[in-house]
C-alpha cells in the first residue's frame, strides 16, 4: 500500500486507520482542475490553503508545482504545470500530461473555489487533529516523559492545530483603522480611561492605558511591603468594577487565606479580628455576608498549589482561558515557580530566567496581561535608597523580558513602625514601561485591612518617555 506524503509512517502501520483519514478527493480534483484553466485565482486560494492540505500525493504535487510557478511570477496553465513537474522528474508520477488534461476537461465553474479550498482546509485539520492524536497516544505509552511533559506537549500539539485554524492570515488596514480610532475617540471622551485591562486603581491605569494583552508586567519589592495585597487588590476592583476574568497562581498564600484577605477588605473588618474569630457585633456579621455575596460573583479563579513548575501554570492557564475566557493572570511570585527542567548544577539565576521566559510565552500564546510578583535583592536595604531596575532579584533576564516594571516602596521607617490606623504612603514606582512614559503614583496603605487606596487629587509624577517607544 502506498503511503501518502506527510503522514507519519507510525500511522502506516496501521492500513485501516489510513483509509479513515479525512478528505475529499472531488473537491481537490475540482480545485486544482479549476486552477489550472484560471490561475488568476490562484493567489486568492493560497491565502486559504497550503500544500500539506492536499491529500491525495498527485494533487499536493501539482499545488507545489503551481506555488513554484507563481513564485517566479510566471503564467500558470497545464503546460507550464507540467513543464514544472517535468523538471522535478515528478510528471510520471503525477500521471502525466493527460492527467493534467482530464483536470482541466472536468473542472467545474470557478465560482466555487474559495468553497474547495476551505473543504480541503477543513478536512487537512481533522487530518492533524488525528495525527496529533495518535502522537499523544504513543506519548502515552511509551513511558519515557514524566506525566506532566506528556500532558504539556499533548496540549501543545491540539493547541498548536487549533491556533493554526483559527488565526486570520492577516488583516487590510481598512478593517483596522476605524477600530482604532473608535477606540482611540472612545478613550480620549473618557468613556474608558484606559485602552487595555483595567488594574482598579485610576491613577495606575491612566499612567499605563491598562494592563495590555501579551504583556509581562512586573510588581516587586522588598517582603511585607504589600506585594500581595495590591496584586489582590487590583483583582478585586478590577473584577467588580469592570467584570475582569482573572486567574491568580499563588505560591506562597492558601485560597483560604486570599479570600480571608478580600473579605477583610470589601467588608471594612479588621483582618486580625477576623481570623482570631472576634467578630461579635450584628452589624458585622452582616457586612460580612454583603462582603461574601459580593465576592461570589466575581469572576476571579485561584490555584494555590505550592511549587507549582513553568508547565504547570501555563497548563492551567490554557484551561482558563478555554473554559473561562480570563482577560489577566496573576502569579505570586516568580521566584517560588518551580523551573520544569532541574539540575543541581543550575543557578538560581538559570532558573529565574527560564521562569521569566515562560512567564512571557504564556502572555504572548494566550493574549493576556501577566502581572508576576517578584521580590527584590537585599542591596535595596543596604544602599537604604529607592529600587532600581538591577535590585530585580536574580537575574537580569526579569527587566529583559518585561514590557512593565514596577516597584512597590515605602521609606524604612515606614515599614514596620507607626501608628496601626495611619495610612502608610507608598510609592508605586513605574521605572520601565516599554510603550509609555515612567513615573511616580502615590498611593496609601491601610494596614488594619491589608489594601492599597489612591490618596485625592495627585497624578502620575512623570519621570521620563523611553527612547525605544517604536521598538
Amino acid at each position: 500500500m502506498e503511503v501518502p506524503e506527510g503522514l507519519h509512517t507510525e500511522t502506516a502501520a496501521f492500513p485501516e486507520a489510513v483509509k479513515q483519514m479525512p478528505h475529499d478527493a472531488v473537491a481537490e480534483r475540482s480545485l486544482i482542475g479549476a486552477l489550472l484553466w484560471n490561475a488568476e485565482r490562484f493567489y486568492d486560494i493560497a491565502e486559504i490553503v497550503r500544500v500539506p492540505a492536499f491529500y491525495n500525493p498527485q494533487h499536493r504535487r501539482v499545488f507545489e508545482a503551481m506555488s513554484a510557478i507563481a513564485a517566479r511570477g510566471e503564467s500558470i496553465d497545464s503546460v507550464t504545470v507540467g513543464n514544472q513537474l517535468a523538471s522535478e522528474n515528478r510528471l510520471e508520477m503525477v500521471g502525466g500530461r493527460e492527467y493534467l488534461t482530464e483536470l482541466v476537461e472536468q473542472s467545474p465553474a470557478t465560482a466555487y473555489l474559495e468553497s474547495y479550498a476551505r473543504i480541503i482546509q477543513d478536512q487537512y485539520t481533522r487530518r492533524c487533529l488525528q495525527e496529533a492524536g495518535t502522537t499523544i497516544a504513543q506519548m502515552s505509552t511509551n513511558g519515557e516523559k514524566d506525566v506532566i511533559e506528556v500532558i504539556d506537549e499533548s496540549e501543545k500539539e491540539l493547541f498548536s492545530v487549533t491556533q493554526d485554524y483559527a488565526n486570520t492570515r492577516y488583516r487590510e488596514i481598512s478593517e483596522t483603522i476605524p477600530e482604532l480610532v473608535q477606540e482611540i475617540v472612545t478613550v480620549s471622551e473618557k468613556k474608558e480611561q484606559h485602552r487595555g485591562v483595567p488594574s482598579g486603581y485610576d491613577k495606575v491605569d491612566s499612567a499605563l492605558s491598562g494592563f495590555h494583552p501579551s504583556d509581562l508586567i512586573i510588581l516587586a519589592a522588598r517582603p511585607s511591603v504589600g506585594k500581595t495585597a495590591l496584586a489582590l487588590d487590583m483583582a478585586r476592583r478590577s473584577s467588580k468594577r469592570y467584570g475582569t476574568k482573572i486567574g491568580i497562581f499563588s505560591l506562597e498564600m492558601s485560597t483560604a487565606q486570599l479570600i480571608e484577605r478580600l473579605l477583610s477588605v470589601e467588608s471594612n473588618l479588621d483582618a486580625w479580628r477576623m481570623r482570631t474569630g472576634n467578630i461579635k457585633r450584628k452589624e458585622d456579621f452582616d457586612a460580612l455576608n454583603i462582603a461574601a455575596d459580593r465576592l461570589l460573583s466575581l469572576p476571579i479563579y485561584i490555584d494555590d498549589r505550592p511549587g507549582m513548575s513553568t508547565v504547570n501554570i501555563r497548563s492551567t492557564a490554557r484551561k482558563m482561558k478555554r473554559e473561562h475566557g480570563i482577560d489577566l493572570l496573576i502569579v505570586d511570585y516568580l521566584q517560588l515557580i518551580t523551573p520544569h527542567e532541574t539540575r543541581g548544577s543550575d543557578s538560581m539565576v538559570y532558573h529565574v530566567t527560564e521562569i521569566s521566559r515562560s512567564l512571557k510565552q504564556i502572555a504572548r500564546e494566550l493574549s493576556i496581561p501577566v502581572v508576576a510578583l517578584s521580590q527584590l535583592s537585599r542591596d535595596v536595604e543596604k544602599r537604604d535608597g529607592k529600587p532600581r531596575l538591577s535590585d530585580l532579584r536574580d537575574s537580569g533576564s526579569i527587566e529583559q523580558d518585561a514590557d512593565v516594571v514596577m516597584f512597590l516602596h515605602r521609606n524604612k521607617e515606614q515599614m514596620y513602625e507607626g501608628d496601626e490606623e495611619a495610612p502608610i504612603p507608598t510609592d508605586l514606582m513605574i521605572e520601565k514601561h516599554r510603550n509609555g512614559p515612567t513615573g511616580r503614583v502615590s498611593l496609601q496603605f491601610n494596614k488594619k485591612h491589608a489594601t492599597f487606596f489612591e490618596p485625592e487629587r495627585e497624578d502620575l509624577e512623570q519621570a521620563s518617555m523611553p527612547t525605544d517607544q517604536a521598538l
